[in-house]
């Protein structure tokens, strides 16, 4: 089999930092990294846009692989994606998968990237959240299989805090 590559995929891809010792590899450091866990569900290396630290999540993070079958397409590149351990285990998610040029390179490529920083000053424990105390934290709504998250950013008490 020849190691050349065929086909490239950009990928946007979500992850919860709090399961990670940060994205990139670390020789080291034994943590699991956010590039461990997309080595295991896509069964190559990958490159990212960008690189978080521990404990930072990614919340539309683009990240381009090669691979060597020419017939595979996106959806079916997407459903290897779904079916690998991290997906299932709700570490990774995946949002979306484009066919792009070889050529392409999803940190030289990028054009802008954002950033948004958001430091929960008010999280709220269980016995809070029962009798009713607001912070930035809500219980999750996402009931999908494989949901792991306890809690989720509360979106509509974001937007009222910054509406003031």
């Amino acid at each position: 089999a020849s190691d050349v590559y065929k086909r490239q995929f950009a990928l946007r891809v979500g992850y919860d930092g709090n399961a990670y010792h940060g994205y990139q590899k670390q020789k080291y450091c034994p943590g699991l990294t956010v590039e461990d866990d997309l080595t295991t569900a896509l069964g190559r290396n990958t490159i990212g846009a960008g690189r978080t630290d521990r404990g930072v999540s990614g919340v539309s993070q683009v990240i381009c692989c090669a691979v060597q079958d020419t017939k595979i397409t996106a959806d079916e590149f997407v459903s290897k994606f779904k079916e690998s351990v991290p997906y299932q285990e709700g570490r990774l998610a995946v949002y979306d998968c484009q066919k792009v040029p070889k050529k392409f390179h999803s940190r030289a490529s990028a054009t802008w990237r954002r950033y948004l920083y958001m430091f929960p000053l008010n999280r709220v424990d269980d016995a809070a959240q029962e009798i009713g105390v607001k912070g930035v934290y809500a219980r999750s709504q996402d009931t999908a299989p494989g949901n792991t998250k306890k809690y989720d950013v509360d979106v509509e008490y974001l937007n009222q805090v910054f509406a003031r």
